[in-house]
């Protein structure tokens, strides 16, 4: 798939694709944002760029944050409660996961409400470990992303 054919690929998949675009200015000069549906439900994601190398996803669904867009990212939903943050990191330590960097994404300005945390890793965690982190009380949700690291080629862009 590359972005020439990608429509007609996701087409004939049956997925549907929408563009829109607007000249509006927010916050960010530059902005996409992708909405995906799906039976189970809908997810909406939006990234920018701060000069040629540095992706950031700012929005996941509700959540506004500032997540480096960059390599393996272990994305998971939670209960905004003390604690959680360091007992993630304690099980990242504890199977030798390195965090390199960690964004949280809150439902409102204050602990207890729903939340969101992106932590891009150097390492892939184990099944065990993503297993004990799902296993959590206070964890609602969990994926591993692997995307390309910052700046790479990306030959299916043609860049």
């Amino acid at each position: 798939v590359n972005i020439i054919n990608a429509e007609v690929v996701a087409s004939s998949r049956g997925i549907n694709i929408t563009t829109s675009s607007s000249g509006e200015t927010g916050a960010f000069s530059t902005l996409i944002s992708a909405t995906i549906e799906t039976e189970s439900g809908e997810l909406t994601a939006a990234g920018t760029t701060f000069g040629n190398d540095f992706l950031r996803l700012v929005r996941l669904d509700e959540y506004h944050l500032d997540a480096y867009l960059d390599g393996l990212m272990l994305v998971y939903r939670h209960l905004d409660v003390p604690g959680l943050i360091g007992a993630i990191g304690t099980t990242c330590g504890k199977h030798n996961v390195n965090i390199s960097h960690m964004a949280l994404g809150r439902e409102k300005a204050e602990p207890g409400g729903n939340a969101v945390a992106v932590l891009n890793l150097d390492n892939a965690p184990s099944q065990e470990a993503r297993d004990e982190i799902a296993a959590h009380e206070h964890v609602t949700g969990l994926e591993l992303v692997e995307l390309p690291p910052a700046g790479a080629p990306l030959p299916w862009l043609g860049l």
